[in-house]
Formats: structure tokens, sequence, C-alpha cells
């Protein structure tokens, strides 16, 4: 009797840590990227009303529309899409012409303008590569490890040089991993899925 009602509080106490994990907490890790990003086209929106850029610029669009195709399709982003969305890359490496398109119309801009257009666009795949992060269990082991990589390699460099290089360890690993996870392939997927959609865009609010 005993071990039946053990096993009954552990299923339970399983159901529970799947339910939090699979829907409570999943949906909060999408409403939480989401505001972020949200609050990241505001910035880009007042970036242009201000007359660093005109509303009706291709990059400026263009950036909008990525960060749009981001925030509709954050729910769907995981570890198991991305391992999908690199191989598809790989077997189809066809150029994201949109992003290249986008690369092209920034040069036209003045060079202090296109800095911050290219700072824009970096720090939505830092957040979404955050946002990967916080879902795997696998991937924030491999922060753990790019991270301790990182404090290593400048603690060398504060012991061999006379000057100490100061770094936050964690920004700079993410940094790292948007490379190495190939964060701009869940970009392209998300980008192609926004555009053959109806609704190609989302007001801001």
């Amino acid at each position: 009797m005993r071990a039946a009602y053990e096993l009954l509080i552990a299923a339970v106490g399983a159901a529970g840590c799947w339910t939090l994990w699979f829907y409570l907490y999943k949906e909060y890790r999408a409403s939480a990227v989401r505001e972020d990003l949200f609050a990241l086209r505001g910035e880009l929106f007042l970036f242009a009303a201000d007359g660093a850029i005109a509303f009706d610029d291709p990059s400026y669009k263009e950036l909008r529309q990525r960060l749009n195709a981001m925030i509709r399709f954050a729910h769907r982003i995981n570890l198991i899409t991305l391992i999908f969305a690199t191989r598809s890359a790989r077997h189809n490496p066809g150029r994201d012409v949109s992003y290249a398109e986008w690369l092209e119309s920034l040069r036209r801009l003045p060079q202090d303008t296109q800095e911050k257009m290219e700072q824009f666009h970096k720090r939505m795949l830092f957040r979404f590569t955050e946002h990967l992060i916080s879902g795997s269990v696998s991937l924030m082991l491999l922060l753990v490890l790019v991270q301790t990589t990182i404090i290593v390699r400048s603690w060398m460099r504060h012991f061999f040089a006379a000057k100490a290089v100061v770094v936050d360890p964690t920004d700079r690993a993410i940094s790292e991993l948007v490379d190495t996870l190939h964060v701009s392939t869940l970009e392209k997927s998300a980008c192609e899925e926004h555009y053959s959609s109806d609704d190609l865009d989302l007001q801001l609010v």
C-alpha cells in the first residue's frame, strides 16, 4: 500500500513538472521574448521617427519584417527546430535573398545609421539565442562550457598582459553561440514562413 502511494505521488509530481516545463514555462518564455522583441521594434520605430532613417527605406522595412517574423514564430522555436533548420540549410544552401538585399540596402546609408541598424539586428539574434538556451538543458550546459572557456582565456590574458581585459562572460558566450548555433538559419526559416503568409505585418502597439 505504501509503495503504491509513493508511486502515485511520484507520478503526480512528474506530471506537474511536465506541465510546468512544457506549458507554463514554455508560454512564459515565448511571451518574454516577444515582449523584448516588441520593445526592440519600438526602438527601431523611434530611431526612424527621429529622422535617422525614412520609414519607407528598404533597410528599415526589411528589418521590421524580420523582427515581425521572429515575434510571430517565437513559440515554435526550440532546439529541435534549430537542428532541422540547420540541416535543411546544409542540404539546401540557398541564399537568404531578403537578407542579402537588406545588407545591400544598408550600404546606401550613412555609416553611423548603418552601424545602428546592424546593431538592432545583432540584438535580435542575441535575444533569440538567449531564448533558445533558456529552453534547453543541453544548451545551458554548452553555455556554461563556453563561459568557462571565456573566463579562463580572460584570466590568461590578465596573467600574461600588463592590462586586464574586462569582459562579461555571459554576454560574450551568448554572442559566440549566435554563430556557433547558426541562429540565422532560424531567422531565415521564420522569414520564409512569414513572407508566405497573408498577414505580413504586425501593428506596433
